[in-house]
């Protein structure tokens, strides 16, 4: 096991705990939050998956310590120190991987209660994701990416490619088009709520949805709740 320069040690071990002690305070706004343990309680995904981020994020900045120590103590002559870096890069790298797919875990688990009504939780984590879909730009983005789904099953290429085939279900996207296009104007024009925007956001990137399947009755469906969501309140 590596273990990083005594001088460096403590240093980072105190930086550590003050940062969690903030970050259990506030998010990155600054606005005061509870911890999703104290709010949701231990056992739900979201604590769960927020506990392994932060738990990953403190192993990367040990190890980020390491690293420097091991540069510095390695300029100064230290044989042993080029191999401890090494490895120091090795572990981050896979720290790095870990940390981006719980980090979009974490947010998906936010996207999940936004989904279930329960925007208003005082989680940093939802909030962050409740602002994301609250702003002009995210509505935008996405409006734009169903007009584009529609303009290209209604018009699909006289010549395709091979491997060009969409991955969504043209004819489904065709009969649905109206539909689509009722949920991108709101999008267009934010006036969608954000539990709705949650919802349609959901729908495009999630590849099991009905978007993705010869499920036309099952799509119907899902985009009259998406619009009704979208006109039940403001955001």
């Amino acid at each position: 096991m590596i273990r990083p320069p005594s001088r460096f040690r403590r240093t980072v071990v105190s930086d550590a705990k003050r940062r969690l002690r903030w970050s259990s305070r506030t998010d990155a706004g600054g606005g005061a939050w509870q911890t999703p343990s104290a709010v949701l309680g231990a056992d739900h995904p979201l604590s769960r998956a927020v506990d392994r981020r932060e738990s990953v994020g403190r192993q990367s900045r040990v190890v980020g310590a390491v690293l420097i120590g091991s540069i510095i103590e390695f300029t100064q002559g230290a044989g042993w120190a080029a191999a401890a870096a090494l490895s120091a890069v090795v572990v981050l790298f896979g720290l790095a991987i870990g940390a981006a797919a719980l980090t979009q875990r974490q947010r998906d688990r936010a996207l999940d209660l936004i989904i279930e009504g329960r925007e208003n939780v005082a989680v940093a984590a939802v909030q962050r994701e409740r602002q994301r879909l609250h702003a002009p730009g995210t509505q935008r983005c996405l409006a734009r990416a169903i007009d584009g789904m529609i303009d290209l099953a209604l018009n699909p290429p006289k010549i395709r490619g091979r491997g060009a085939r969409p991955l969504f279900e043209i004819a489904v996207v065709a009969c649905v088009a109206e539909d689509l296009r009722a949920i991108s104007r709101r999008l267009g024009a934010h006036h969608a709520s954000v539990r709705g925007v949650a919802l349609a956001e959901r729908l495009m990137s999630d590849g099991t949805s009905p978007l993705y399947r010869d499920q036309a009755d099952v799509l119907c469906e899902q985009l009259r709740r998406i619009y009704d969501l979208m006109i039940d309140s403001s955001p």
